[in-house]
């Protein structure tokens, strides 16, 4: 609804901490990677989420695909990756942030080919309840309320991948860390994170 009330104790920051308003339109931002085993361009949208709160904080995402020419967007928020290539609407899973808590947004489009792709990602907040079944914890969680929503458009042209806009700096790897963080030596199958020498961070799945 166009009066409905956001819940900001989730938001949508950038690199720096600035604040991304609701409703607001990005352009995504072009990324090279080099994990050793390949190398291709991606459009990441540079997002990051806040939680606002002094509590451990229950999150998903609603993703609604207007267009995407070709390739994939993949999603690694708030835990588990999902792939999607064609327009529609997707829901990820759903995770926690901690307490005042700042996670990379982690989510791009992998183009096969030039083109273009729009996406809206819209942050739900969940309440969280803790329970056990057969002994063993389990978390669930439950819809609380809508937050604030960004729209991304993915460009990829001649004109991204010009020689000014990719430096050998930015194509130095200075680490691999796995999803929740630990430093390893290499590549693993699944998910890995890639660092660059620049300070730049970017997802990579070795199959």
């Amino acid at each position: 609804m166009a009066n409905a009330q956001v819940d900001n104790t989730l938001q949508f920051v950038d690199e720096n901490g600035n604040v991304v308003n609701d409703g607001s339109t990005i352009e995504g931002k072009l990324e090279y990677v080099d994990d050793g085993f390949q190398q291709y361009y991606q459009i990441s949208t540079g997002l990051y989420v806040k939680n606002n709160a002094d509590t451990n904080t229950g999150t998903g995402v609603d993703i609604t695909i207007s267009s995407i020419d070709n390739g994939i967007v993949n999603c690694c928020f708030p835990s588990n990756c999902i792939s999607l290539s064609k327009a529609g609407e997707y829901q990820t899973g759903n995770y926690y942030l901690t307490a005042n808590e700042i996670k990379a947004f982690a989510t791009e489009w992998i183009p096969q080919d030039y083109g273009t792709c729009s996406a809206t990602f819209k942050l739900k907040v969940m309440n969280m309840k803790e329970e056990e079944i057969f002994g063993a914890p389990i978390v669930t969680y439950e819809f609380k309320a809508y937050g604030p929503s960004v729209t991304v458009n993915f460009t990829y042209d001649k004109n991204s991948t010009g020689i000014n806009d990719i430096t050998e700096n930015d194509k130095k790897i200075s680490a691999y860390y796995t999803l929740d963080g630990k430093e390893i030596k290499e590549p693993q199958k699944g998910i890995n994170i890639v660092k660059y020498a620049n300070g730049k961070t970017t997802k990579v799945v070795v199959k």
